[in-house]
């Protein structure tokens, strides 16, 4: 009998390990929180349920290559080895979440990123993480900032000055480097729809104004870039001269 129970948990192990994922490596790790959503979810379950699950369908149905995401409540993990690939998700993240009238606030942090998928269980341990975290929640107002360590090489800030601010995938306002929560196909609208939250949550009216005021130092063409990218810009030839700003 004893033996018969050994082999059985034996058994039992193996059909978990043909089950187990694992993952231990340096990685860019994103965590964002949506703004507002545990509050609304009190006060209207139903429908804030409704809202949030057509988001959830929306995210899935755009497959954005490279990453890995976990959505709990309004808790976003993201996770790449490419900081390309997880800036194109936040971005990515940012227009789901304004479609769908809500805003984003978190940060990005590369470190060391250990997974383990076993059968229906999930256990994730990051100092990247940690770090993110808390970096999210320093911040005041709905950005997705990078960490202050992380080497932005120069490709990320060339489409500012090709196409303008609202083509580039990072910004520099308020003195942190940030994902750009815009996009060249829904920038026009996102005014008004942050005009409308704004207007229905005059608690936090400081946020959206905040995110108001990124919309217009883009329409108005401002740098948004560190002065030291445009210095090497500027000498490697990769622009002939200061972007116009006003």
């Amino acid at each position: 009998m004893g033996e018969r129970l050994e082999r059985s948990h034996v058994d039992s192990l193996r059909q978990l390990d043909e089950h187990e994922h694992i993952i231990s490596q340096e990685r860019y790790v994103a965590f964002c929180d949506i703004l507002g959503f545990s509050n609304r979810i009190l006060q209207s379950f139903d429908e804030t349920l409704q809202l949030y699950d057509t988001f959830a369908s929306f995210w899935i149905d755009l497959g954005i290559e490279n990453v890995e995401t976990c959505i709990y409540s309004d808790a976003v993990l993201i996770t790449s080895e490419s900081l390309g690939s997880l800036i194109t998700a936040v971005n990515t993240l940012w227009f789901c979440a304004q479609t769908h009238f809500f805003i984003i606030r978190g940060a990005i942090v590369k470190g060391r990123y250990w997974e383990r998928r076993i059968g229906n269980s999930l256990f994730v341990a990051s100092d990247a993480l940690v770090r993110a975290v808390k970096i999210e929640q320093s911040i005041g107002f709905p950005m997705v900032a990078l960490a202050d360590d992380i080497e932005i090489p120069l490709e990320f800030w060339i489409p500012r000055f090709r196409d303008g601010p609202i083509a580039a995938p990072l910004l520099h306002f308020r003195d942190r480097n940030i994902v750009n929560p815009f996009g060249i196909m829904w920038f026009a609208s996102a005014k008004g729809r942050i005009s409308r939250m704004r207007d229905d949550s005059p608690a936090n009216v400081d946020k959206y104004e905040w995110l108001l005021a990124l919309h217009r130092a883009i329409e108005a063409q401002h740098d948004l870039v560190p002065q030291d990218v445009i210095d090497r810009c500027l000498a490697l030839g990769f622009i002939a001269e200061r972007p116009a700003s006003s």
